[in-house]
């Protein structure tokens, strides 16, 4: 909350739901779970009720699959000598079978049956292989390389029609690290000498170079018409409807390792000497910090209202850990806009961001750090007047956030 006097215009950031360090710095108050997996961990991913990931012991890499509801834990496969590279949406599971070809499980198909099946997605002849596959939307994207060649080139496997595409017909050179979502895959390309960002649209059919600037660019994510991707020490941000490029940095530390959902980027940064989780929401514009931790956590995911990171341990081991933000995934916070109306009446206002099961609440005391009393609720728009109000004094407002279950933020410290 801040201080303001009616008879002035001016602009108040307001926080909701999270609380403040005696530094300012605002943090997420959930409590972060150790997932309860096997140790040596080396690559996961997640979805809303699944986690999957690779162990490693000696040179033998055992592929899991772990229920967050159930809290069980079953082995998918095992293999000497290479990691799975797995990926996972709500239903399907795929993964590369030693080193060669993209294999897919079927989570719900497989839920009841002792005997687990897998099905081959992608057949390597010499000098072949599928690597790196990302499964979203009833869609496999994957990189082939063939060695022979010294080439790669990205590829899309749609699940209901079985029908494989080429993200783009040119080939000759390197694209890697491809990921997709709904109709646009994006990859990273060194046709020009230095490392790119592409897009394939196959709505449209249309191939763009999204980041001609000279420098290299790595790890390329969509989500919508939102790609970013990696430098050397920032992240870009793509808006693909009004073509506008935002940086994301820190003038601390370089910042790397990232990954998008819906309004919300999360990525590693180490500002305060070891490696910490941030996540960045679009909508608001701001950098929060996840975690807190004296090891080092690093690699984070996101999928909806769950991250998952990997925290290095002293006793030389990687564990992952998990932490649901939720109701502050795309609501972070606000900034509130007061606008004096007459010496009765002030308006505020915020940007809308509630969905359509989401309503406001606007609270309004006459004292720092109280909440005071709730002056509307159920509010749906993006603005409320105030016309209690007496000149001469000062008002301090809260907004909160609440969803269709009742649930709501904490109170603005």
């Amino acid at each position: 909350m801040k201080k303001t006097y009616i008879l002035l215009i001016i602009l108040a950031v307001l926080l909701i739901n999270l609380p403040v360090k005696a530094d300012n710095e605002i943090i997420i108050p959930f409590t972060e779970i150790k997932i309860n997996i096997k140790p040596n961990v080396v690559e996961y991913d997640l979805s809303d009720s699944h986690i999957v990931y690779t162990t490693k012991e000696d040179n033998n890499y055992t592929l899991y699959l772990y229920d967050l509801d159930q809290d069980q834990t079953i082995i998918i496969a095992e293999q000497e000598g290479a990691k799975f590279e797995p990926s996972i949406d709500d239903q399907n599971l795929v993964y590369v079978q030693s080193e060669k070809n993209v294999m897919l499980y079927d989570i719900e198909l497989n839920a009841d049956l002792e005997e687990k099946i897998t099905e081959r997605i992608t057949s390597s002849y010499p000098y072949e292989t599928s690597l790196n596959p990302h499964v979203q939307d009833n869609k496999i994207s994957y990189t082939r390389w063939f060695y022979n060649q010294d080439k790669s080139i990205c590829q899309v496997y749609d699940l209901i029609t079985k029908e494989n595409k080429a993200c783009e017909s040119i080939i000759g050179h390197h694209q890697t690290n491809q990921d997709h979502h709904l109709d646009k895959v994006v990859w990273q390309d060194d046709r020009n000498d230095v490392n790119n960002i592409y897009l394939h649209n196959f709505t449209t059919n249309e191939t763009r170079n999204l980041s001609d600037n000279g420098l290299n660019h790595y790890f390329p994510k969509v989500y919508n018409d939102i790609v970013i991707w990696d430098t050397k020490d920032q992240i870009y941000v793509k808006n693909l409807i009004d073509n506008s490029l935002q940086i994301i940095s820190n003038d601390k530390a370089a910042i790397f390792s990232s990954d998008i959902d819906n309004q919300n980027i999360v990525y590693q940064s180490n500002p305060g000497g070891n490696y910490d989780i941030f996540l960045y929401n679009l909508i608001t514009k701001d950098q929060i910090p996840v975690t807190f931790s004296l090891a080092e956590d690093k690699a984070p995911k996101i999928f909806n209202n769950h991250i998952l990171w990997l925290r290095y341990n002293t006793g030389g081991q990687y564990a992952l850990y998990y932490k649901n933000i939720k109701p502050y995934t795309d609501k972070l916070f606000t900034q509130l806009t007061l606008e004096t109306i007459d010496s009765s009446s002030v308006q505020i206002s915020w940007p809308e961001t509630n969905t359509a099961d989401q309503y406001y609440t606007l609270y309004r005391s006459e004292l720092t750090g109280s909440i005071g009393e709730a002056v509307a609720d159920h509010i749906k728009d993006d603005s409320y007047t105030d016309n209690t109000i007496t000149a001469n004094k000062d008002y301090y407002y809260t907004l909160r956030l609440v969803d269709v279950n009742g649930d709501q933020s904490i109170l603005t410290q």
